[in-house]
């Protein structure tokens, strides 16, 4: 996995609970549709006045007749890898109702073969990260059952304290 946070990003009015769901709901679904990569990026950065949460995987894909109807109630891709993978149809839902109900908006920009990569965009306020962020954050990853949390990838990043301008590692996901 691949973790790159912005730094000094601004606060999010959000609720922590319901964002930490909608992050390891895209999370689960990169693990589940990688592939044989098992390669997964997420980015939290700040774009044109927005917190941007990206969820990115090389797997499977998806095509883009497909991609709207992504975010209904129940509704799954048809495809032979597909049925081999357990779900409901509800977790991008619930992640664009989560993004919605906080003014926000979910876009997915996908390929068949190339991957996915989810954003979920977030107004921003005018005053640093504080702990709640960093705990949603931390949470996501637990139950995301990520070996490194943020704190532990960022010790890994800055041993010594040192703040970096991005830090990205990577962890090996269980296969």
């Amino acid at each position: 996995m691949h973790l790159g946070v912005e730094e000094n990003l601004p606060v999010v009015n959000a609720d922590g609970d319901a964002l930490q769901q909608a992050i390891l709901n895209l999370l689960t679904n990169a693990m589940k549709y990688s592939g044989t990569s098992r390669e997964i990026d997420l980015r939290v950065q700040r774009q044109n006045g927005q917190a941007v949460i990206q969820v990115t995987d090389y797997g499977v894909g998806i095509a883009r007749e497909e991609q709207a109807p992504i975010f209904e109630n129940f509704y799954r891709v048809l495809t032979p890898e597909s049925k081999l993978i357990p779900g409901t149809g509800l977790g991008l839902t619930l992640v664009a109702h989560v993004a919605k109900a906080h003014g926000g908006s979910v876009e997915v920009l996908s390929a068949p073969g190339e991957g996915s990569t989810f954003s979920i965009h977030l107004t921003l306020e005018d005053r640093p990260r504080g702990q709640d962020t960093e705990r949603t954050i931390n949470r996501a990853f637990a139950s995301a059952r990520i070996r490194k949390r943020p704190d532990q990838l960022q010790a890994a990043c800055a041993p010594n304290g040192a703040v970096e301008k991005s830090c990205v590692v990577r962890t090996v996901l269980p296969q």
